[in-house]
């Protein structure tokens, strides 16, 4: 077990939050996740709960999960919006649809199997 700065230090938190203001702190850091992709919220969230915490064994086997999430979310539209929402300087619109074989542009890789 490691304290709270010591974890701060290291990376493994982003913020170290007063008790007192730990709901408020949880509401923001929600209401941000909520304004992203809810594609890519449902698949971090489903990353973290059943792969990395659960299920994971050595960097090799989380590599792998990595990848099929990354390929997943890449066949997305919403990941080609964000991209182009952040080269341009503009809020995203996604609207969490995926490209069929007719409407994928170049460098879409084909469906996980």
């Amino acid at each position: 077990m490691i304290d709270a700065d010591t974890a701060f230090r290291l990376g493994l938190v982003q913020k170290i939050c007063e008790p007192e203001k730990l709901m408020d702190d949880c509401v923001e850091l929600a209401t941000t996740i909520n304004r992203n992709g809810r594609l890519i919220a449902a698949h971090t969230v489903e990353f973290i709960e059943d792969k990395l915490l659960y299920e994971i064994q050595g960097w090799e086997k989380g590599f792998e999960v990595h990848r099929d999430f990354y390929a997943h979310l890449r066949q997305s539209k919403d990941y080609d919006e964000g991209s182009a929402a952040f080269s341009e300087r503009r809020k995203p619109e996604f609207s969490q649809e995926f490209y069929d074989a007719k409407t994928k542009p170049p460098g879409v890789p084909d469906p996980v199997k």
